[in-house]
């Protein structure tokens, strides 16, 4: 209820608590998915999580409503290229290339990791769908078809670390 005298709120001490309950993989990914959403300015959508996935998957119950998160994410520069939205009532990803993020909507948000991300290079420019139909298909294949293997808590941290985002591990 204290901590050094201060008075700690039941939320914050739950969380703790939480984290400290996720195993080490789960604790990993979420540490990849939140410093990445921190990098890009957006960890505070985030509510009260409801799933974390040692693939670097998190479900949670946004601050805002799930249409002003959207809008939102679209002002970022969020959009619904290569089919983000794909079984969802929305979807949205980064159109920059490599480890990015992608959020999909409906009774819980899901955001993830993609390692391989079709779109614009970040230097500006427009490409076509068919310049960028090469990474789609490795997309496919690494984010897709193998994501059981390939999101790993490991690879999560060395390919957000290798993108020079530093990951805060306990």
């Amino acid at each position: 209820k204290r901590y050094s005298h201060t008075p700690v709120s039941r939320r914050l001490a739950l969380a703790e608590w939480r984290f400290n309950d996720l195993s080490r993989g789960e604790q990993t990914a979420l540490m990849c998915v939140h410093a990445k959403m921190a990098s890009d300015g957006i960890w505070d959508v985030v509510g009260p999580l409801k799933h974390v996935g040692t693939g670097g998957v998190l479900l949670f119950e946004p601050t805002t409503s799930q249409r002003r998160l959207r809008q939102r994410l679209e002002g970022a520069g969020f959009g619904d290229w290569w089919r983000a939205s794909r079984g969802h009532p929305w979807g949205v990803r980064s159109r920059f290339r490599g480890v990015q993020l992608h959020f999909r909507g409906g009774d819980y948000v899901n955001v993830h990791l993609d390692f391989v991300n079709p779109g614009d290079p970040r230097g500006g420019g427009v490409s076509s769908w068919f310049g960028e139909m090469g990474l789609a298909l490795r997309h496919y294949e690494v984010d897709l078809r193998g994501w059981t293997r390939n999101h790993t808590p490991e690879r999560l941290l060395r390919e957000v670390r290798a993108s020079g985002i530093h990951v805060p591990l306990p």
